[in-house]
């Protein structure tokens, strides 16, 4: 009977995503707003705000190249931004500069659009050069015409609006136009990064927004007749809460204020301020046709993908990782590819709306930390008018009446369980269903209400969740994230269609249900940050599609050794603790690590803090560390043994952060990983020596902690390449307790050139180091004093910390400045 009914609500779940993708006369509008759109040239300078920097910028883009330096080579140079950020604006601004004038012999202006057909691109070239109508329309002869036209000339050409991602078609173009003369120049105006890419020979230039007091001037232009805006100080201070909802685009702004032009009661400037731009429909004639055109150029499974985002909102950061993996569960992505992950083409996905200035970029700390995207507040409106009701945010500003038309909500800021509207209730075909910003503890029952969930978002509002979470036979998508919970259900592994897990950082979890690798579907398992975990369940090689695992412990037990991630399908960050588990290096081959090509991120981590035993078959071995903080060997049969393991679980070469912890070994391996951008080893106690890592070209963080046994740090460290340590930035050498020398290579000019901080701690015997010619930070803190000596040249430091170094009396004058 079960599987009967699995396979009812299954075909159900085939129907498709719910999406009525609202076509409205706003959409009208928005064709109606391309045809009519049509540029030229000319520009009324004395309106335009704002633009100055980015004009003098362009214009010594453009001037600078055509000074001769670069000879005959054409430069091509794309504006990039969002509809109505004032793209084509700054290109006329520029255009009818007088040294532009002056430079170029002729100047040309067509506006290009959706339609990037060359021949009509030729005849309006031909054109716009001759001052005459070209009738000709056989290709050989256009191009005979176009090159007497243009031929040996210096000319500028602005493309206005280019949409063409066709490299092909481009390129027809690109080769005509390089029978200009030297300094020749192209400016294109797009919309898109890739169309940028394809099209240009310099770094496109990012048009930003303006500021809120150029936005307000252009605002007062359109909403207040000359000097009328004294007659009203009542709405003044309501406009400039107005303008905040520009977002720096001057279209907006411009049509804000054109649709308040005729009112001067205060509601109708509040009821502006309180509304969102896509609920103004006599505003819809400017902004959102002119943003539209972007989105009615996608494919459809982008639009769907992007009427999604209707569900979040505005400034609300997104992760693209669970981005991706709710589309997957929404069946937004799908694969008619062998040998392709639906994640690869939901990046995919994500990146067309990058490209597209859909999805910005607003954190990212380093190459390998994951990004947080927003969208534009303008994009944000966008997307809200091309949702359908099907998508309900409910919060504070958003009210609901009939709710069982609604597919897919999103709770805002819920801190009472007792709110819960009781029209909720009646959303019986609910297939979303987020709870976002909130803190309050969900009753666990309340889910269990609406059985055709495909994505179940309760991060952070839960205590525990209830055992008839089964019933959710839909699910695919379940978020449990920062949440107090202490165990799971073992129901839960009853959801067979359940493709994402997601426990992170729920640091009270203290195990997973033992039936979990009976969800043989399930691709993403979460469970970063649970530090309470101290074993896994067993037979998680079961789980053939896992692609996210953050930690696996390797355990002694029959399923949990560690062939069990053998995948190598796994991706992002792995952390593999409880490697003294490991028997021997045909064991640790199983792990396959070789061939994980995805994982970015690797930590290996031996034993407890202060212990670590090893089994190998019949004999064993211990490494101790003392109470006094040294550290000795009590026995050991096999020297050979934790150097082969080792050696086995070497990582793909795409590595770029690596961290080792607790390896009880003499020896490191001699690893090749080019890629690296991080090391850390910590209380690697048994190692006598360190690694080649000078010859790593993109290693920019150095971290070693907790090697008793090194004594120098010798000219193997920096290898044998000419430059050495070409990008390191951050070294920190700690606990070293019997370090004594650091080799220093005579050509010092060729060893750390970009080195910036410099720690070392805690290494009372080293008494010299090399000279660090870009060092800006220095610190030395439990040291020998004499190890100044070897420092105090250093001219470039900004920054030096002295702590506890015995027996220092002063510094020199050229540390204090005296």
């Amino acid at each position: 009977m079960l599987p009967k009914k699995l396979k009812e609500l299954d075909e159900i779940a085939k129907q498709g995503f719910s999406l009525n993708l609202r076509a409205t006369t706003t959409e009208r509008r928005a064709d109606d707003y391309d045809r009519t759109k049509v540029t030229g040239s000319f520009v009324i300078t004395s309106k335009i705000c704002g633009r100055d920097d980015d004009k003098n910028k362009l214009l010594e883009l453009l001037l600078t190249a055509c000074d001769g330096k670069t000879g005959g080579v054409l430069s091509i140079i794309p504006i990039v931004g969002i509809g109505g950020l004032g793209k084509t604006t700054l290109a006329q601004l520029v255009y009818n500069d007088e040294k532009v004038v002056h430079f170029f012999d002729i100047k040309i202006w067509v506006y290009v659009s959706r339609d990037f057909d060359v021949s009509k691109l030729m005849l309006s070239i031909i054109q716009s050069a001759t001052k005459r109508k070209c009738e000709l329309l056989e290709m050989d002869l256009l191009q005979a015409h176009f090159q007497d036209s243009l031929g040996g000339k210096r000319f500028l050409i602005v493309l206005d609006d280019v949409w063409n991602e066709d490299q092909e078609e481009w390129d027809k173009l690109g080769d005509l136009l390089q029978s200009g003369g030297a300094g020749s120049r192209i400016i294109v105006t797009t919309r898109s990064t890739k169309v940028a890419s394809i099209v240009g020979t310099t770094s496109p230039y990012c048009l930003q927004g303006l500021t809120e007091d150029d936005c307000w001037v252009l605002f007062k232009q359109r909403a207040f007749s000359q000097e009328e805006e004294a007659e009203h100080p009542n709405l003044l201070e309501i406009g400039k809460q107005i303008i905040k909802k520009c977002g720096g685009v001057p279209l907006a702004a411009k049509t804000l204020g054109s649709l308040l032009r005729f009112k001067r009661e205060r509601e109708d400037w509040m009821f502006v301020q309180e509304s969102e731009l896509w609920k103004l429909e006599n505003c819809n004639s400017g902004i959102l046709p002119a943003l539209r055109l972007s989105y009615l150029q996608l494919p459809l499974h982008l639009k769907r993908c992007f009427a999604f985002c209707s569900l979040y909102p505005k400034n609300y950061e997104i992760h693209k990782e669970k981005m991706i993996h709710i589309w997957i569960a929404e069946g937004l992505i799908t694969c008619h590819e062998r040998n392709r992950q639906l994640e690869d083409i939901g990046n995919e996905y994500f990146n067309d709306f990058l490209c597209l200035s859909f999805f910005q970029e607003v954190k990212k700390f380093d190459e390998t930390d994951l990004a947080v995207y927003k969208m534009h507040d303008l994009i944000h409106d966008l997307a809200r008018s091309v949702g359908s009701q099907d998508f309900v945010i409910l919060g504070h500003d958003f009210a609901q009446g009939n709710m069982s038309r609604v597919h897919h909500l999103s709770i805002l800021f819920h801190s009472d369980p007792t709110s819960l509207p009781k029209e909720l209730y009646g959303a019986k075909h609910l297939r979303t269903l987020q709870f976002l910003f909130c803190t309050g503890d969900i009753p666990s029952s309340f889910p269990l209400n609406f059985k055709y969930l495909r994505v179940l978002d309760l991060s952070g509002c839960v205590k525990k969740v209830h055992e008839s979470i089964s019933d959710l036979i839909c699910l695919r998508y379940l978020d449990l994230s920062s949440t107090s919970i202490q165990t799971l259900p073992h129901t839960i592994c009853n959801l067979f269609n359940l493709q994402t897990l997601n426990l992170s950082f729920c640091g009270n979890l203290m195990e997973l249900p033992f039936g979990l690798a009976n969800i043989t579907g399930l691709r993403h398992l979460n469970i970063v940050g649970c530090s309470g975990l101290t074993r896994l369940p067993a037979g998680l090689g079961n789980l053939v599609q896992l692609q996210t695992l953050p930690l696996y412990i390797v355990g002694k037990g029959i399923g949990e050794s560690i062939s069990e991630i053998s995948s190598p399908h796994i991706r992002g960050e792995l952390s593999i603790r409880g490697l003294e588990n490991i028997r021997d290096k045909e064991e640790a081959t199983l792990a396959n690590l070789r061939a994980k090509k995805y994982v970015e991120l690797l930590r290996l981590q031996w034993g407890s803090e202060n212990i670590v035993r090893m089994s190998t078959g019949s004999t064993s071995y211990e490494v101790c560390r003392e109470v006094d903080g040294t550290s000795r060997s009590l026995s050991r049969d096999n020297d050979n043994v934790v150097e082969g393991i080792i050696e086995c679980l070497q990582p793909h070469i795409n590595l770029k952060k690596l961290y080792i912890k607790g390896y009880p070994g003499l020896r490191f391996p001699d690893w090749d990983l080019p890629n690296l951008v991080l090391i850390d080893l910590i209380n690697c106690r048994g190692c006598d020596t360190l690694p080649t890592f000078g010859k790593l070209p993109f290693l920019k963080t150095l971290y070693l902690q907790g090697m008793d046994r090194v004594t120098h740090i010798g000219e193997e460290f920096y290898g044998g390449e000419p430059l050495k340590f070409p990008s390191l930035e951050d070294l920190t050498i700690k606990d070293l307790p019997c370090l004594k020398e650091w080799f220093c290579i005579e050509n010092g000019a060729a060893v750390f050139p970009r080195l910036q901080k410099l720690v070392v701690d805690k290494c009372p015997n080293l008494i010299s180091a090399p000279t660090f010619q870009s060092l800006l930070h220095l610190e030395l803190r439990d040291c020998h004093p004499k190890i100044l000596e070897s420092v105090e040249n250093m001219s470039s430091l900004s920054n030096l910390v002295i702590d506890a170094l015995q027996g220092l009396v002063h510094l020199s004058g050229k540390f204090a400045g005296e």
